[in-house]
Parts: structure tokens; sequence; C-alpha cells
């Protein structure tokens, strides 16, 4: 009798203590996550002190040995469904080379998380299979990213950059700096841009509203496989897959119906993994699998914090803008006063921690 209470007795404190441990672990996943991005937030920060200014969210990227035109370099997709495993890169040298060479920030900061290895044999073309072939880089891998973790050889990415607001219209047109027809991008908008076309560019003096509250990278796992930590195919938008934007809606579809370039899905719904149109935003905002609610973010001055899924839109964008009063919707006509809810965004109060944190 006795021996069956022990046992009795036993299996509570088991029960009890199973979740303990589980509970223990999802803080550990998500304490490592998080170590992961204030490396690469330290990394990234060491690029604009070398550079003078932060790299795209795609930039192109020549081979060292190029002749005249240049030889640029392109991500190549591996297999449907999980092209992230085996994916690799190419040289190219086509009349459209420099456009198809849509490269990732996080491959541009190779050099700045000690991987010099890597960056040189992409610089260098590579002239084997097995060079070229991507491999999982271990620092831009959060543990509770499922699609990647399970997927062995998968050369993901876990984590989004401050892309700014949405600079694409419905059609897959892009509304750069150049656009005579359109504001296009701007520095107030947000920290990283395209550089494939468009040449806006920003550093830590472009942030006016203060470091403190604008967010430089973020964690994000609702992703189509069709990226890599290289970058994305020639014919693809890349703002998508790399960066987190906000839009001009400040109460954007909470439906999980994508149908605009002013639509994006519910903070922390995955919206039933539903496919996505690469010109809508639908999933480029900050997101996890962590307990909790929340999400991951790393500042532009360095300090890291953990976000709630039901902040406010409008704080949102705030948190995303360099200069939230200067900001402009991309798609306004150049030399227009703003108007609807791009006007109700500048004009909205200063921020204080208590609005996010």
């Amino acid at each position: 009798m006795e021996l069956l209470v022990v046992i009795a007795i036993i299996g509570i404190l088991v029960a009890l203590l199973i979740p303990a441990v589980a509970s223990a672990r999802a803080r550990m996943r998500k304490a490592t996550c998080l170590n992961n991005m204030r490396e690469i937030s330290g990394a990234l920060i060491n690029y604009e002190t070398s550079k003078g200014r932060y790299p795209g969210y795609i930039e192109p990227v020549k081979s060292v040995s190029s002749g005249s035109p240049p030889d640029f370099v392109q991500w190549v997709a591996g297999s449907a469904g999980q092209e992230y495993v085996g994916s690799q890169f190419q040289r190219v040298a086509s009349a459209n080379d420099r456009s198809s060479s849509r490269v990732a920030w996080s491959a541009h900061l190779l050099p700045y998380i000690d991987r010099q290895d890597i960056w040189d044999t992409i610089q260098n073309g590579a002239a084997t299979p097995d060079q070229r072939l991507l491999k999982p880089i271990g620092l831009y891998i959060c543990p509770d990213d499922t699609d990647i973790t399970s997927a062995e050889g998968a050369a993901g990415l876990s984590y989004v950059v401050n892309a700014g607001a949405w600079d694409w219209d419905d059609s897959g047109n892009f509304h750069g700096n150049d656009d005579p027809n359109e504001n296009g991008e701007t520095k107030e908008n947000g920290l990283f841009h395209n550089l494939v076309e468009g040449n806006t560019k920003s550093r830590l003096s472009s942030i006016r509203d203060g470091a403190s509250t604008t967010l430089m990278l973020s964690e994000n796992m609702h992703k189509n496989p069709v990226y890599s930590w290289f970058g994305v195919g020639p014919n693809q938008l890349g703002e998508q897959h790399l960066g987190m934007v906000w839009v001009v809606n400040t109460a954007p579809a909470g439906d999980c119906v994508a149908g605009n370039s002013d639509d994006q899905a519910p903070f922390g719904d995955d919206c039933d993994e539903v496919t996505w149109p690469e010109d809508i935003p639908f999933f480029a905002r900050p997101n996890s699998n962590h307990p909790g609610d929340s999400f991951n973010v790393m500042f532009a001055d360095h300090h890291g914090a953990s976000i709630g899924m039901d902040i406010d839109y409008i704080v949102y964008q705030q948190l995303l803008t360099t200069h939230g009063a200067k900001c402009v919707d991309p798609h306004e006509d150049l030399g227009t006063a703003p108007t609807g809810a791009i006007l109700g965004f500048r004009n909205a109060p200063a921020l204080s921690e208590a609005d996010f944190e």
C-alpha cells in the first residue's frame, strides 16, 4: 500500500514537472532567438559604421573578377515546396544581370558575422556546384522557426529588417524615389531600402525620431519558402520575404483575406497558411512561434525587447518610420499634400515605451 502511495506521489510530481520543463525550454528557445538577433543587430551597426549606411533589404553583388559589362550573382531556388533546401547562387552576365542580382541584407552582412569565407566565395562567383550550394547559418535561424528547422539543410532566414512603407502597387510596380509620379521610397519611411531598383540609402543619422524607438530587426516565421538568407530570385520583389513593412492603413484587414497593397494579416495569425500574392504585404510584418503572444525585436540603438501581438497598428507604424512627421504615402503624387490615413499617422502623438513594451 505504501508503495502505491509513493508511486502516486511520484506520478503527481512528474505531471507537475513536465509543463514546467516545457515552459523552461520554450523560454530558452526564445532567449536564443533574441541572442541571435542581438548579434545580428551588432553586425548591422558595424556595417553602418564601416559603410556609412545600412545595407539594402536587397542589393546587387558584382563578381570581383567582373569584366565589362560586369558579372553579377543571383539566387537559384531549390526543389519546389522547399526552395531554400538545395538552393544555390550562380554568376550571370546578361542585359538584365544587375536587376536579377537581388541579394539580401543578410548576405551582405556575412563579413560582419565572421563569415568572410562565404562572402569571398560569393564574390568570386564560385566554380563548383558544391561551392555554390547554400548551407544553413545557425545565427540566422530561430530555434522556434519550425518551417526551417524541420527541413534538413535549409538555408533559411528567421529574421526581417525594417523596410519601411510597402513600395509596390497591386501589379508589382516599384514606386522608387526616381518615379516621376509617385513619392516613392524615402529615408523617413524606414531604414532598409531597395537598392536594386532604387537608390535611397539610410544611416543612423537619418533617424530623427530616436534610435531607441525605431525598430531595426524582428523575427518573422510566416514566410513563403521561395527565398533564402542569400536573397530572392530575379523575378521576385524581395520586400515580402526579407523585410517588415507598414502600410498606409490604420486598420489593415483583420480577416485574413488578402486583396490590396494596403492589406496585412493580423499579428500572430498565420491565416491557416494561406498562399499570399507576392505583390501584397500580407505577411511582411513581425511574428513568432513563441508562447505568450509576443515577438522579439531589436531597436536601432541595439537594445532588445519583446512586443505583444496586440500592439496598436499606428504604434507599429511609428516604430518603423525614422521621422514619422515627414513620412509619405508611396502611392500619392509628388508635391501633393498628404491626405487620409497617412495624414492621421503623421499627426499621431510621440511614442513612449509604455505604448509598446
